[in-house]
């Protein structure tokens, strides 16, 4: 049996080889990495480009694919009657919130404080258990969302997958750049949606057969 493209890109990726490296590198970063790259995208000052940084974060914002997937997904079923569509729609949101919802819940066990508290009380590392946005640093969670949707996608028009994961590399980096998440962040958060979509994907596959055939129908 052929390996979709997706399957094929978890597969590279979870060679324990990859893994081992990619958990090293991680690790390497928040311990070596990630405070000077922070201190020198502070002192570049991005001035007027943090516009286009910020229209490219507000991409990975999750409440608008949480709220928005759905609706769209039933004028998909009810209004236009694209089943298809509509069952495509509902996995990306899936996509979305199981990651999200996981990523929530590491924020908080992790406390992570932000690069913002770096530089105004010299705060680094985790802090466990803290509650507010200040501490909630790991993983990123824009990053999450739209790595979550862009791997769904992936598995719906692997066709366009090379552009798909551009794009969520590019939300992942103006994370970085704007000073929001460590580098560490990002790449865990990126890591951990394509895992739980492929789990994802798989509970599907196992309980819900029909929803994967419309998917790929």
């Amino acid at each position: 049996m052929l390996k979709t493209p997706f399957e094929r890109i978890f597969q590279n990726m979870t060679r324990p080889w990859v893994m081992s490296s990619y958990l090293v590198l991680t690790v390497l970063s928040f311990i070596y990495w990630d405070k000077p790259i922070t201190e020198a995208v502070h002192a570049l000052d991005f001035g007027q480009g943090v516009i286009v940084l910020k229209a490219l974060s507000w991409i990975g914002l999750s409440k608008a694919y949480l709220i928005g997937l759905p609706v769209l997904a039933l004028v998909l079923h009810y209004v236009f009657k694209h089943i298809k569509w509509a069952f495509r729609t509902w996995f990306l949101w899936l996509c979305v919130f199981v990651p999200d919802l996981i990523a929530v819940g590491l924020k908080y066990i992790f406390g992570r404080a932000r690069p913002e508290l770096l530089f105004q009380e010299q705060l680094y590392g985790f802090q466990w258990l803290k509650h507010g946005h200040v501490y909630h640093s790991f993983p990123s969670g824009h990053t999450t969302t739209i790595m979550g949707f862009v791997f769904g996608l992936c598995i719906i028009l692997p066709r366009y997958r090379v552009l798909f994961l551009c794009l969520g590399v590019a939300v992942g980096i103006s994370r970085i750049l704007l000073l929001q998440h460590y580098v560490s962040d990002v790449m865990t958060a990126a890591y951990l949606a394509l895992i739980e979509v492929w789990v994802l994907q798989r509970v599907l596959q196992r309980y819900a057969p029909t929803f994967i055939e419309e998917i790929h129908g």
